[in-house]
């Protein structure tokens, strides 16, 4: 089974994604973005066996991307 990368990935189990393909995800230009969200907790990190990179679940990642409603306003 080959993975699509980044935007185009839609194998719809769970997967841990790179920095490089959660920028990609998001829609941004550069990763200072997606570290920005690492270091104020917005994103949480994983290391994997056999990688030196970190992680982040693409499920978290899709859940920061979808604009938040406010439940005062329905």
């Amino acid at each position: 089974m080959a993975f699509k990368w980044g935007f185009s990935d839609d194998y719809p189990h769970e997967r841990f994604v790179t920095i490089a393909e959660a920028t990609e995800i998001l829609g941004l230009k550069t990763r200072s973005r997606v570290l920005r969200l690492i270091q104020n907790g917005t994103l949480t990190t994983y290391r994997l066996p056999d990688t030196p990179r970190v992680r982040i679940k693409k499920s978290q990642l899709l859940q920061t991307s979808q604009p938040k409603t406010d439940p005062t306003h329905e």
